[in-house]
């Protein structure tokens, strides 16, 4: 079984259960879940692609990486297992870092979350100073209190 990662497009094999509006399989996806749990679990969750036109919205991508416009419908995230997931060729095709970026955008989005803050050099040092001072003043007060005879 090939090693699924993250940005990774799979044909993803019909099932025939969809119903209503969802989106139907037996098309291109993009592997949207963490390489961590795609080594460790039977399944992966995947956005579909479709080459037909659809209406401007925040959740829907435009990829190129399969050789064919197509938009990522970040909308309807599904939950597929490993033996359903095909790739014609030596290596499945790939989103860019920007498509991937872009995907991740418009996850965000779908499911009303919001991008973390990330963690700057800055941030570490400002923490590091503050610890730096709080055991600084801890010792300066114990000392104080030593040379005060006001200590135990």
């Amino acid at each position: 079984m090939p090693d699924y990662k993250r940005g990774e497009i799979y044909y993803v094999a019909p099932n025939y259960s969809e119903t209503g509006s969802e989106i139907w399989s037996g098309r291109p996806a993009v592997i949207v879940s963490n390489d961590e749990l795609n080594r460790c679990r039977n399944c992966v969750e995947v956005v579909y692609l479709t080459t037909r036109p659809k209406q401007d919205s925040p959740s829907h991508v435009i990829l190129h990486a399969t050789g064919k416009q197509s938009t990522a419908l970040c909308e309807q995230i599904s939950t597929v297992d490993k033996v359903r997931m095909t790739y014609s060729g030596n290596a499945p095709c790939a989103c860019t870092k920007k498509e991937l970026s872009e995907i991740d955008a418009a996850l965000l989005y779908s499911l009303s979350l919001d991008a973390p803050a990330p963690v700057t050099t800055l941030d570490l040092d400002k923490t590091r100073l503050l610890a730096e001072r709080d055991i600084y003043k801890r010792m300066y007060e114990s000392l104080l209190d030593r040379i005060s005879g006001t200590g135990a």
